[in-house]
């Protein structure tokens, strides 16, 4: 009798042993958010430093975008965006030092940019007609002094080349949502480069 017992209690041992129990939630290792998630605050690899958002992209997704703007009634009425051809092949840099603030005018092809609350967004470029180009105004050296002779500031202050932005639209592409096509978003960019003064302590 006492075998008995011993065996039954050796079987079913071994019968739960073999039984995959659930991890209790605090011993449960927390999935990397890196795999598999499309985070739209991320910046691309493409990011240029002078600009804040890519003028190039070896990874663009040309037939993403292709698809997404075939099957738009909005692009096909998207052109208040399209700039003459030869005008946007050009990209004509100008070097300019008004109020003693030096700055670069070029017209650049945007490819990625932060939208107003800093999600990214593929530019749509080249496709079914759509060119969109934006005359960028950037300071060449910001934070540098500068000087105006006449400033509205009695006694002491202080200047200093300061950039200036303006937002626009663009018909723009959200590759952590395929679904929603191409739409029009807003972004910030460098419109001139002037000479701020503020006061300082004599």
């Amino acid at each position: 009798m006492t075998f008995i017992l011993m065996v039954l209690s050796l079987s079913f041992g071994i019968a739960v042993a073999d039984v995959k129990l659930p991890v209790p939630l605090a011993f449960r290792t927390a999935p990397n958010p890196q795999d598999n998630y499309c985070n739209p605050l991320r910046p691309p690899a493409c990011v240029d430093s002078r600009f804040g958002f890519c003028i190039s992209d070896d990874d663009y997704p040309v037939d993403h975008i292709q698809a997404a703007v075939e099957y738009s009634e909005l692009a096909k009425k998207f052109s208040y965006k399209t700039v003459p051809r030869e005008e946007s092949v050009r990209r004509p840099v100008r070097l300019s030092q008004g109020n003693n603030c030096i700055s670069t005018n070029l017209l650049l092809k945007p490819i990625q940019m932060p939208n107003l609350n800093g999600n990214w967004r593929v530019i749509v470029q080249d496709t079914k007609g759509i060119i969109q180009r934006e005359r960028i105004v950037a300071c060449s050296r910001p934070g540098d002094f500068c000087h105006v002779p006449e400033h509205p500031f009695g006694g002491c202050h202080e200047s200093r080349c300061s950039q200036k932005f303006v937002v626009g639209e663009l018909l723009a592409y959200d590759p952590c949502a395929p679904s929603r096509g191409v739409f029009v978003d807003s972004f910030k960019m460098q419109s001139a480069c002037n000479c701020l003064l503020s006061r300082s302590k004599c």
